[in-house]
């Protein structure tokens, strides 16, 4: 008997020397990140679930972006380069050298939604509005666009889109043909990169937000619809959403606190109002909404949540946003 309790007593000794005693569960810690390239010069690509920069470019190193989608086929402009879009009305290339006043320009409506595109349903078929029609790329300065090259987006067939342009009285005639990535939302190209495709976006699957310069329409005290550049920050097309919070402190707000939320998969949910503007003249002061909590669901399916702390860099300069961030579970 006395040898069978022993054997117990052992077994209980080296069974309790396999688990360590219960540890507390630590709760994620914020991080702050700070953005090293002001946001009016360039785009700079941002993943959660690595906490960290994926790239950052020139805001002008981009004009067009092709869907790169199977099934996709709209094309955008870089409203960060302040791009718009003029449809002639007509299928005769030659016969547009100019662009009378006024006259109705477009540009990409910042949520993202393929609807909303200045180019629009080029791909229509042979009676729609767009087919082969002949649009002038401008530039916008703040008071009116400048036209820069007239273009015709022909065809998509085999993943290969296929377009020309010149400049408006027709020189330097140029054709193109863009492969679509099936690694990036977009394939890219640039008229000042001698017609070639161009790698602008990271993969897909490797980051959320861009810290980016972008075109919008804002109103003005008398109501009337003004494009407007802003600074902020838009998601990336595919899985992420993003809700925002005005009640609870960003130290306070939990996982169980996503319950209920309304969240947006718009990509400018986050967009540019986390900061309000006070102007002077010319100068503008910016300020951080203290109370916007912004909660993020990842590509990848994780929470986080997110303000923001600042939008000086160390010399007192804008356009260099700074926040902290913290996993929600």
């Amino acid at each position: 008997m006395r040898k069978k309790i022993l054997t117990i007593i052992l077994f209980t000794l080296t069974l309790n020397a396999c688990f360590r005693e219960d540890e507390p569960i630590i709760p994620n810690p914020s991080e702050v990140v700070k953005i090293e390239e002001s946001v009016y010069t360039h785009q700079t690509f941002f993943d959660l679930d690595t906490r960290r920069i994926i790239s950052t470019i020139q805001m002008d190193a981009w004009d067009i972006g092709f869907e790169s989608a199977d099934t996709g086929w709209h094309i955008i402009l870089n409203s960060g380069r302040f791009l718009g879009l003029y449809s002639a009305g007509t299928t005769d290339f030659e016969s547009v050298n100019s662009v009378p006043a006024p006259a109705l320009w477009k540009f990409d409506k910042p949520d993202g939604n393929p609807d909303s595109t200045a180019v629009g349903e080029w791909l229509a078929p042979p009676s729609g509005p767009s087919y082969n029609t002949v649009f002038v790329i401008g530039v916008y300065d703040g008071i009116r666009y400048s036209p820069m090259k007239k273009i015709v987006f022909s065809s998509l067939s085999d993943d290969v889109y296929s377009f020309h342009y010149s400049n408006m009285d027709g020189t330097d005639p140029v054709s193109v043909d863009i492969t679509k990535d099936p690694l990036t939302n977009f394939a890219y190209f640039s008229f000042s990169d001698g017609g070639k495709q161009i790698i602008i976006e990271p993969e897909k699957t490797k980051w959320d937000i861009v810290f980016t310069q972008y075109s919008t329409t804002l109103y003005t005290d008398l109501g009337v619809p003004t494009p407007y550049f802003v600074r902020g920050v838009l998601s990336n097309r595919i899985g992420v959403e993003v809700a925002l919070d005005t009640i609870i402190t960003y130290s306070e707000f939990k996982f169980d606190d996503i319950n209920g939320k309304q969240f947006s998969r718009s990509m400018d949910a986050i967009g540019h109002d986390w900061k309000s503007v006070d102007i002077d003249g010319t100068n503008a002061e910016y300020a951080i909404r203290q109370n916007y909590t912004f909660i993020i669901k990842s590509k990848q399916g994780y929470f986080y949540k997110l303000r923001f702390t600042g939008y000086y860099n160390d010399l007192g300069s804008p356009g260099f946003p700074r926040f902290e961030m913290s996993a929600l579970y």
